[in-house]
């Protein structure tokens, strides 16, 4: 790519490919070493959960995200 063929808000370097299965991570080194390979996006696949871990999970989350609103609105009442 030649430096005229660029506008100034652009980058020289090529956009890194999306379409790959693997994820970027900066411990790649260690995840090999640990767990035997890179982490794959197939792995992040939620579907594949049963529903009674997925509705555990919708759970917690839930929940980690209403109790600070709900003390936000107590203490503002209060």
């Amino acid at each position: 790519m030649n430096i005229k063929d660029i506008h100034e808000t652009q980058s020289m370097e090529k956009a890194h490919n999306t379409e790959n299965d693997e994820i970027f991570s900066s411990i790649e080194d260690l995840q090999n070493i640990v767990s035997g390979g890179k982490l794959k996006r197939s792995s992040l696949n939620f579907k594949i959960y049963p529903k009674w871990i997925k509705y555990v999970g919708y759970f917690i989350v839930v929940s980690i995200i209403l109790m600070p609103l709900i003390l936000l609105i107590l203490n503002l009442l209060i």
